[in-house]
């Protein structure tokens, strides 16, 4: 009966540290991002090619998330700008053709990971809400000049330099 009884609680300890990978890509998920313009108020946008894997444990706990962007697939409603974004001014598509996120540390609330963008790789947190099952919303804050994207906002510059970024996960 002592046997029985510590292999249940050793399956039950063990299944609480099975993870779960969830697929990452669209149309159900979406990378999203808004900064302010000068002029133009508020901009958002988003990439509409991007795949990744979420991990979770049992407990649907986030434990590890990595995934990776194409640049060339910026979409802000506006094709004269997205040409420009997609540029050697700003993202330099051809030459930088992904964004790439890879997580080194998670919790309850963040992950903390290694954000490449342009050739250049900065940490950043992001703060998750988990709202089902397999649905969780990330979001977090760039300065798009700490990533050599582009020029830093001036008089004749009208781009602001923080980025907000929220990526959604179904």
């Amino acid at each position: 009966m002592k046997i029985i009884k510590l292999a249940a609680a050793a399956l039950l300890l063990g299944s609480s540290l099975i993870a779960a990978d969830i697929a990452v890509s669209a149309p159900r998920s979406k990378v999203q991002f808004t900064l302010e313009h000068t002029v133009l108020g508020t901009v958002n946008g988003n990439f509409g090619t991007f795949k990744g894997t979420l991990t979770t444990g049992n407990s649907g706990r986030v434990t590890a998330l990595v995934g990776t962007v194409d640049t060339a697939s910026i979409n802000t409603d506006n094709s004269k700008r997205d040409d420009h974004l997609r540029n050697a001014d700003f993202f330099d598509a051809p030459k930088n053709p992904q964004i790439a996120f890879q997580s080194t540390e998670a919790d309850a609330t963040s992950v903390t990971g290694n954000l490449t963008i342009h050739g250049v790789t900065k940490p950043v947190k992001l703060t998750y809400t988990k709202l089902d099952t397999q649905e969780y919303i990330f979001k977090g804050a760039i300065n798009r000049i700490d990533f050599g994207v582009g020029e830093p906002k001036s008089l004749t510059n009208m781009v602001g330099n923080e980025v907000a970024i929220t990526v959604t996960i179904r």
